[in-house]
């Protein structure tokens, strides 16, 4: 399926790009954690591929119900792996991976969003 837009600046047609991968490689103090936040249309997914420094690292995928209590759609505990959702409706949902370590965890995060979904934020922030 291709996907038209018109150029708010030039009038023009433009063909929409595909879902491009966005790679980050992050340094997780102990005792803290790395997030990436997202905004997802209903029925959008997002995949993340992460591979830590060979630490088993606890992570979730969460979004935060009424009054910001954390609802955990997924879990585990691995050094690396894939890990994709499909949004249940509109909002704002975010992979979490947390160093329970005593040293700084070293992680590499490879996102890729379908049509309707963004990323929001990094935790730590992104460079």
């Amino acid at each position: 399926r291709r996907v038209l837009f018109r150029s708010a600046e030039s009038g023009k047609s433009a063909k929409a790009k595909p879902a491009q991968p966005t790679t980050q490689k992050l340094s997780v103090k102990p005792g803290d954690f790395a997030e990436v936040n997202f905004t997802l249309a209903a029925g959008s997914t997002v995949s993340a591929g992460y591979a830590t420094d060979g630490v088993p690292t606890k992570w979730n995928f969460h979004s935060h119900g009424a009054e910001h209590q954390a609802v955990i759609h997924a879990e585990g505990e691995d050094p690396k792996g894939k890990l994709e959702f499909t949004a249940p409706a509109d909002g704002m949902f975010s992979f979490l991976w947390v160093n329970e370590g005593e040293a700084p965890l070293e992680i590499e995060i490879d996102v890729v969003l379908s049509e309707g979904a963004q990323i929001h934020s990094w935790m730590p922030a992104a460079n």
